[in-house]
């Protein structure tokens, strides 16, 4: 946090009028959960501290410490907090009154200045904020948290400040509205929803495979056939049995045949690796496995566990007994784990009911809509793929065995059945809209997305492609019944990113701090889940499910639970939520904690990235770089990356920005659809090797940088501000080149272009006369032989008090640190207003003009700084003090 100090603690000054002020960064030590009492004195610790050396300018504080300039940003502090006492507000004097009017006019000079005024009446706050970072709606909000931590923290000084409300009941109560998503609650097991349908549409095609299909009543007789011959085996509620098959009509017979059982289905994919499917095995203690005759040989290296034959069960007509109950597992599916061993999420039938219910309250699928089930059964998105169509009279219809990664095969089993509704995961999504033969389709009417954060630019693509289709976003966990939130997509959409909408029937979204408070809107937090979709927690793993769900203090069931997702997201001031990336994909590079997933949406920001995925590595010295692998359209180069530098340069820190970039045709995926970070290829990095100037031009900016930065040894590549270049010497060299040249250059140059090699692309672009007038044609070639050894820099002295100086009219003078600051503001924006301090006086009574004039002189003429002006002398900035002779009042 920046705070002002007047810089007025010695007599020979306090008397003027000047700017004296400085800037004091202030590190506050939050840790611990400290109290009021606590913070207040920790504050004035550091307080006094900095007051010991508030003459260190600001400036040489972020010189010494080699912080990285940025136009987006002041250095160091980007948030100042100040407390003024005693304000002019009004004034009496003889037959006169003045009245101070407020104004607006003032331009924020930090992201954002947080003002704290004693008046009359009490502390007012006013609060200036950059308006390309924060919108009105947002500062009040946050006024009205700031106001409301105040007031909880002086009712409860003694209280952790992380436990105090931050929430008004205002927003309490936004928040509950837009969580009230109750409905009413059907019972029922999943299975009991499609014999339903079974009986209004027996001879209705319910599966279609190739050349195959089955009637809803054959399939629903096949499914009692197979449970009828599980429970001979001992299976039923509370029991778990793996399905071994790959796409087909028996895998549909075997999933709803299971259910019928009372037992909750396992899904064992054969393209999974062996080893990862016997520890599957094992951890779920099946009572039996299912399988297809064609995996026999893999059945047998999975254990001796029970099993029976799809191809071979008897169509009996026998019904099997009626055991489970809406609160039953209905299915496991293995996720994933941090330790690499998968962990089994146990879904209820009243979760997937509830999901699948609010499909079909929502979307009007219809007996002739057909749907495509291709995401592998081990991933939970095919459960509403299987189930959506066979509850409400529609088709599925089922690709072949690794179907969904052939995009052309995709296309024509679409066109051949007259699919409908489909589902993709955004990376296959945007593989699939490559894809020339889908320009053909007719037939689809939606596209449901989840399972990955779905871009921009990837839903500009889909409209583009599809105009007249819905593009729906979809989000949730394996752990909460497949998805939670919805959003429909919008063609020509301006929103920076897409969200994941808000919650479905009968679920909850709650947004928390790690003190399990729930965050402001517009705030980042961990996204948790409630509600009747959270399943029971992870099968033989009692910690991880005590540690993953969480009480919901907030919920009217007993018992219930919140789950964690690991999440972070945010609520927008109009209800939606947006997803913001992962909590457990935080690294730490150079010593600060870097979320990924703020890089990740930045990147997805810029033009034509289509996906992209930011890891931390090991770089050529052993540290850990970040490194930005991504698909994109357009050049890969050299000049590509640099932009891309410079634009994320723009939105995140230097330390945020990666050190490597990697395109890639298409992101490796794991089975499952989603991106595998353990295949993506090692980076090359660059050595970093000094570069010795290669053209005339390169060694003439060379010498003249030597000569700005004091002697400092750099190479053609060197980023100036990361060799010792700050602000102020930017501008120095700007007008030095100006005077070299003799053309106009500004300040932002240095920005743009900060090493000496695109420096020199950029005056060689825009100033090709210019150089060969002031280098000589041979600058315009390349050259061989750099300049030689530079002379080592000389140390800074160190500045202490300020230093008293006769005035000397007319003599140039060297600025003071405060005043480089001003001159280089204004050197970047010429005729800028942002330190101008405007002030407005209602004058009420007869004025006495001479006497105002002569009043006003005599401040002038006092005063030397308000006679004082910057002039640039070779380059340098100085400051003149002028004679006065008077003005005149209006």
């Amino acid at each position: 946090v920046g705070s002002p100090i007047a810089g007025r603690d010695q007599a020979q000054i306090e008397g003027l009028i000047g700017f004296f002020i400085n800037i004091l960064a202030l590190r506050l030590d939050l840790s611990g959960a400290p109290h009021l009492e606590g913070l207040v004195g920790r504050v004035r610790e550091v307080a006094l501290e900095a007051y010991a050396h508030q003459h260190l300018p600001f400036e040489r504080l972020v010189d010494e410490l080699g912080v990285e300039r940025n136009l987006s940003h002041t250095p160091i502090v980007q948030v100042l907090l100040q407390l003024l006492a005693d304000p002019l507000e009004d004034l009496e004097l003889s037959g006169l009154s003045l009245h101070r009017l407020s104004g607006e006019g003032q331009t924020a000079k930090y992201d954002l200045v947080v003002n704290g005024m004693e008046t009359r009446q009490g502390l007012e706050v006013t609060w200036r904020y950059n308006r390309d970072l924060f919108d009105r709606s947002t500062i009040r909000r946050l006024a009205r948290h700031f106001e409301a931590l105040l007031e909880a923290a002086f009712e409860a000084p003694t209280a952790p400040l992380a436990e105090l409300p931050l929430l008004g009941t205002a927003e309490r109560h936004q928040l509950l509205e837009w969580n009230d998503t109750t409905s009413r609650l059907d019972g029922g097991c999943l299975h009991h929803l499609v014999e339903a349908q079974v009986r209004r549409s027996p001879d209705a095609v319910a599966v279609t495979f190739e050349e195959d299909r089955l009637t809803y009543a054959q399939l629903d007789a096949r499914a009692a056939s197979l449970a009828a011959a599980l429970q001979d085996l001992g299976a039923g509620v509370g029991h778990r049995v793996g399905v071994l098959a790959e796409r087909s009509l028996e895998l549909v017979v075997a999933l709803l045949g299971v259910m019928k059982s009372g037992a909750a289905y396992v899904p064992l994919d054969p393209d999974l690796p062996e080893a990862r499917l016997l520890g599957m095995v094992e951890d779920a203690d099946l009572t039996a496995v299912v399988f297809q005759d064609r995996h026999r040989d893999l059945l047998t290296e999975l254990g001796g566990v029970a099993a029976l034959c799809l191809e071979k069960v008897a169509e009996e007509g026998r019904a099997p007994r009626a055991w489970a109950s809406p609160e039953d597992p209905a299915y496991m599916i293995f996720t994933s784990g941090s330790t690499g061993r998968p962990k089994g999420a146990v879904n209820r039938h009243s979760g997937i009911v509830n999901r699948l219910r609010w499909m079909l309250a929502h979307f009007d699928l219809r007996p002739e809509d057909r749907v495509l089930q291709k995401t592998p059964f081990s991933f939970d998105v095919s459960v509403w793929e299987f189930f959506w169509p066979l509850v409400s009279g529609a088709r599925l219809v089922m690709a072949r065995p690794g179907g969904h990664k052939d995009t052309a095969y995709l296309a024509e089993v679409i066109a051949r059945e007259g699919v409908t509704t489909l589902h993709f995961v955004p990376s296959m999504l945007a593989v699939f809209l490559e894809e020339p033969a889908i320009r053909r389709l007719t037939t689809p009417r939606w596209v449901f997305a989840s399972g990955e954060a779905l871009t921009t630019d990837l839903e500009r693509r889909f409209f583009e492609t599809f105009p007249d289709l819905e593009l729906h976003n979809l989000y949730g966990p394996t752990e909460a019944a497949v998805e939670v939130t919805w959003w429909a997509c919008r063609s020509g959409s301006r929103r920076s990113s897409v969200p994941i909408g808000r919650p479905i029937a009968n679920t909850r979204l709650e947004i928390l701090d790690r003190s399990f408070h729930q965050v402001p809107i517009g705030v980042a937090g961990e996204l948790h889940l409630g509600g009747v979709q959270v399943c029971n927690g992870y099968w033989g793993r009692p910690a991880l499910t005590a540690d993953r769900f969480v009480p919901d203090p907030r919920s009217p069931r007993p018992g219930a639970r919140l789950y964690k997702t690991g999440d972070l997201t945010r609520f927008s001031p109009e209800g939606l939520v947006e997803f913001l990336g992962r909590t457990d994909h935080q690294v730490k590079v150079r010593g600060f904690r870097i979320e990924l997933g703020e890089i990740e949406a930045a990147l997805l920001g810029q033009e034509g990235v289509r996906e992209t995925v930011v890891v931390a590595l090991p770089g050529a010295g052993g540290d850990s770089q970040l490194v930005a692998y991504l698909v994109a359209s357009g050049s890969t180069g050299r000049e590509r990356v640099e932009g891309l530098r410079r634009a994320l340069g723009t939105h995140l820190p230097e330390y945020m920005v990666p050190a490597a970039f990697v395109f890639l045709e298409a992101m490796p995926l794991t089975p499952s659809g989603k991106v595998d970070r353990r295949s993506l290829p090692d980076p090359e990095w660059s050595p970093g090797e000094e570069v010795a100037p290669r053209t005339p031009l390169e060694a003439a900016l060379a010498e003249l940088w030597r000569d700005v930065l004091e002697g400092v040894e750099l190479g053609v590549t060197d980023n100036f501000f990361r060799v010792g270049g700050n602000s102020i010497r930017g501008a120095i060299l700007v007008n030095r080149l100006q005077e070299t040249l003799g053309e106009t250059l500004h300040v932002v140059t240095i920005f743009d272009a900060p090493t000496i090699a695109q420096l020199a692309d950029f005056l060689l672009a825009r100033f090709p006369a210019a150089v060969a007038r002031t280098w000589g044609e041979e600058a315009l070639l390349p050259a061989g032989d750099g300049p030689g050894e530079a002379a080592a820099p000389e140390p800074e002295e160190a500045h202490g008090p300020i230093e008293a100086h006769a005035e000397e009219p007319g003599v140039p003078q060297p600025l003071s640190f405060a005043q480089e600051r001003l001159w280089f503001i204004e050197q970047l924006e010429p005729g800028r207003s942002t330190y101008h301090i405007p002030a407005a006086f209602r004058v009420e009574g007869p004025l006495d003009v001479p006497a105002l004039q002569r009043s006003a002189a005599e401040v002038v003429a006092r005063h030397a700084t308000l006679r004082t002006r910057f002039v640039a002398r070779d380059g340098d900035p100085a400051q003149v003090i002028e004679s006065f002779g008077g003005f005149p009042v209006p």
